[in-house]
C-alpha cells in the first residue's frame, strides 16, 4: 500500500485452508461473498475472523440475471452479511451488483436494493427486530426503520 491502496481478494480460497493465508500478503483483504438467501456467513466470517487480520462481508443487490430483479433475496441476503459482518467484527460490507450472461437488468434494477443495503450496513441494530419465538436464523426486518434510514441516506446524500 505504498501508493495508498488496498488489495482485496475473494477469500473462499482461504475458507478452504487458513493456512494459505500465510501465503497472502499481509495487508491484503480477504473478501467473503454470497448472493442468496441463507448463504453461510455466520460460518465463514467466524472462520475469517479467527485469521485475526482484516476482511470484508459481500452481499449482492440480487439484480442480476433477471428483468426486475429478486428484492426478496436481497434484503435478506444483504441482513443476514451485514450481521454476521456486525457479529464477527469484519472490517466493512463490500455490496455488489453483477451483470451475468449479457447484464440484462436495467441499471434502475440495482437502485432500491442499494440503498436498502446501504441503510443496512449504516444503521443494522436499528433495522433489527429482536427474534422471533420461531427457531430459525433468518432476519425480522423492522420495515419502518429501514424506511426511515433509507429516507436520512437519501436525503443526506442529496443535501450535500
Amino acid at each position: 500500500t505504498a501508493r495508498g491502496r488496498t488489495v482485496q481478494f475473494w477469500g473462499d480460497i482461504l475458507l478452504e485452508d487458513l493456512a494459505l493465508a500465510q501465503d497472502a500478503p499481509a495487508d491484503a483483504v480477504p473478501v467473503v461473498w454470497g448472493y442468496d438467501a441463507g448463504h453461510p456467513f455466520k460460518e465463514q466470517c467466524g472462520r475469517l475472523r479467527e485469521l485475526g487480520r482484516a476482511y470484508l462481508v459481500a452481499p449482492g443487490t440480487s439484480a442480476w440475471q433477471s428483468f426486475t430483479g429478486r428484492l426478496d433475496n436481497a434484503l435478506i441476503n444483504q441482513a443476514e452479511a451485514v450481521g454476521a459482518a456486525v457479529r464477527h467484527e469484519a472490517r466493512g460490507i463490500l455490496l455488489t451488483t453483477w451483470g451475468d450472461n449479457g447484464h440484462h437488468q436495467p441499471w434502475p434494477t440495482s437502485w432500491l436494493p442499494m440503498a436498502a443495503g446501504l441503510a443496512q450496513a449504516w444503521g443494522f441494530a436499528a433495522n433489527a427486530k429482536k427474534k422471533s419465538a420461531k427457531k430459525n436464523d433468518r432476519p425480522n426486518y423492522n420495515v419502518e426503520s429501514l424506511a426511515t434510514e433509507f429516507r436520512n441516506v437519501c436525503c443526506a446524500f442529496w443535501v450535500r
